[in-house]
């Protein structure tokens, strides 16, 4: 009788391994007082702005020159919009005739006559503002150089440590002020902008 002897199988024991334990999050920072709030930042200081004997007859014809630039721009653009407003009212017109809309002719041939009036009306008064900010743009420009050149020398004057030539800048700022060298394109710049929001808006 045969007998085969097969090779001899090793016992593997199995043990039960425990569930491995998550891995820790890692341990976040914690804000320091001084990162939790905000530091204030420093705002920019303002420039220290004074008027001087120079500025107040400035001042005046400035306004003046704004008053002028700001009108005038408004009527230029309510001039644009009569305009525009005409030539709605002939396209308006030619549709009736053709239509044969009898009272839609007569209103649109109405409303190119008003607006007509208004278009030249706002065209003379553009006209007189632009006249009036000139005259008073070349009035005030000779005021506006004398109170810019007091300014300058004012200011650069004044910061030497010479007592004497110091107490001279000093004059000179109570002539020219401080920082307040404003010109005639500021105020016609400003002007401009104004008359232009104020015709959109329709007052």
């Amino acid at each position: 009788m045969n007998i085969k002897a097969s090779p001899a199988t090793p016992l593997v024991t199995v043990q039960a391994q425990p569930p491995a334990k998550p891995a820790a999050a890692p341990a976040q920072p914690q804000p320091t007082a001084a990162a939790a709030q905000p530091q204030p930042t420093d705002a920019a200081p303002e420039k220290e702005s004074k008027m001087g004997l120079l500025d107040y007859p400035k001042e005046g014809l400035l306004a003046m020159t704004k008053m002028a630039a700001k009108g005038q721009a408004k009527n230029i653009v309510e001039f644009a919009e009569d305009l525009k407003d005409i030539n709605t009212a002939g396209k308006d017109f030619v549709k009736s005739v053709k239509e044969g809309d009898v009272l839609g002719v007569v209103r649109n041939v109405g409303k190119m006559g008003f607006n007509a009036i208004s278009a030249h009306i706002n065209a003379m008064q553009a006209g007189a503002a632009g006249f009036a900010g000139s005259v008073s743009a070349v009035i005030s420009t000779p005021f506006v150089a004398l109170d810019y050149g007091a300014e300058a020398v004012g200011k650069a004057l004044s910061e030497k440590e010479n007592g004497v030539v110091s107490g001279i800048g000093k004059g000179f700022q109570f002539l020219g002020g401080v920082n307040s060298d404003k010109g005639v394109f500021d105020a016609v710049s400003e002007g401009k902008k104004e008359g232009i929001k104020s015709a959109l808006n329709n007052q």
